[in-house]
């Protein structure tokens, strides 16, 4: 049976509060990294509501999740963003290996400090 457009707002929002909730993140300050007001948060969380795909993107961006996850509650495997990664260093030369794993290295550390301190990512 197929789902509903109801359904999937429902699931959505749950899946946006259980992510932000597991961040340490107020409704309040979500909606305004996301520049909507509370009450529309609250609405989307709900399943009241949709998104905008605008404002669906930078849900993503701030949760620190893919939209598959959202959407679906499936995370893109890590293997395929490890595809990626390679894809992208078959193309860069290797003399530059040493400086992109320290900075690399600052970056995960910065990620996962503001993901502590439950701000957004750096």
């Amino acid at each position: 049976m197929a789902r509903t457009y109801t359904q999937m707002n429902r699931e959505l929002g749950s899946r946006i509060r259980a992510r932000r909730e597991a961040l340490g993140i107020s409704r309040e300050a979500l909606a305004e990294r996301l520049d909507v007001t509370p009450h529309y948060l609250g609405e989307v969380e709900r399943g009241s509501t949709g998104l905008a795909l605008p404002t669906y993107k930078r849900v993503c961006e701030v949760l620190g999740v893919q939209d598959s996850f959202l959407l679906f509650g499936e995370q893109v495997p890590a293997q395929a963003s490890a595809e990626e990664i390679r894809n992208f260093l078959s193309g860069v030369s290797p003399c530059l290996y040493p400086r992109l794993m320290a900075s690399l290295r600052s970056q995960i550390e910065l990620i996962e400090a503001a993901e502590r301190l439950g701000t957004e990512s750096v």
